[in-house]
């Protein structure tokens, strides 16, 4: 076997290891879910990457998929005595003491609950929002997620769109009227591009509300969760308007075409032993 021929199929082996290489990295390429539920009230941005990456490291191996984090802050239940008070800006059930009961409903205390199956609240539940006071951190009205080494083509997560201090009249000022103009919103943008924009509850005579299934609020939350599909992006931004936006058990779900066929990783395996034995029978004949 001569030089010529021993180099060129050495080429061939290499070229086999990197494809194989690099299917088996997508091929972990399946959705990636964080419930921020290790999280204590309070976290920062650095904190809420920490966790994340953490994930990361679990599901797709370490280091393999990275993330940056800013603009978010982690809460926990509605009465943090140390963080917020979520009484909704002092709007909602429970008004603006700490620890007053009935708890108004969050992210926090619902965990995907709806209507009166709410209406007890839940236990403590770890999610993040936009650090809108600066309690953690620079005042921020968008929580920005950059992954590096995976793009994602879907995306699922519970939302709270949290109230404004002064929607407490649909005036078309505060809160919206006719045509509902500047009511409180959470706009979910991928790569730069608005996905879809979850609009907060618009109030209907001021001081008296039922959206809460405890009772009346003056300015009440919207809650719910969702699934969306858009081009295939790295960069998520949660944006809020005008106050606070909340997130929870986010998952991520790359394009399907990210990860390859059995069929095409089973050829490749059988390329890779294939060069390799031929190499080795060239060399001892």
């Amino acid at each position: 076997m001569t030089k010529l021929e021993t180099k060129g199929l050495k080429r061939m082996l290499f070229a086999a290891v990197a494809l194989l290489l690099g299917a088996g990295v997508h091929a972990h390429a399946a959705p990636v879910t964080f419930d921020f539920n290790s999280l204590s009230a309070g976290a920062n941005s650095a904190t809420i990457q920490t966790y994340m990456q953490g994930v990361l490291n679990t599901t797709y191996g370490n280091g393999v998929v990275t993330v940056a984090v800013s603009g978010a802050i982690a809460d926990k239940g509605s009465t943090q005595t140390n963080i917020l008070q979520w009484s909704g800006d002092g709007h909602t059930v429970g008004g603006s003491t700490p620890n007053t009961t009935p708890k108004s409903i969050t992210l926090g205390t619902s965990n995907n609950c709806s209507g009166s199956g709410c209406a007890a609240g839940g236990a403590d539940d770890a999610y993040i929002r936009n650090d809108s006071l600066g309690l953690a951190g620079p005042t921020s009205d968008v929580i920005t997620m950059t992954f590096t080494g995976a793009s994602f083509s879907q995306a699922s997560f519970d939302w709270e769109v949290f109230p404004d201090v002064s929607c407490t009249a649909a005036d078309g000022v505060h809160c919206g009227g006719a045509g509902n103009p500047n009511v409180p919103d959470l706009i979910f943008k991928a790569g730069g591009n608005t996905v879809t924009t979850l609009s907060g509850v618009t109030p209907g005579t001021a001081g008296t509300y039922s959206r809460s299934p405890l009772g009346a609020e003056t300015a009440p939350q919207a809650i719910g969760t969702g699934s969306w599909a858009f081009a295939s992006a790295s960069t998520f931004q949660f944006v809020d308007w005008p106050a606070t936006i909340g997130v929870d058990n986010l998952t991520f779900t790359p394009p399907p075409s990210s990860v390859p066929e059995p069929g095409s990783v089973a050829l490749l395996v059988t390329t890779v032993i294939g060069c390799y034995f031929l190499l080795q029978r060239r060399r001892k004949a």
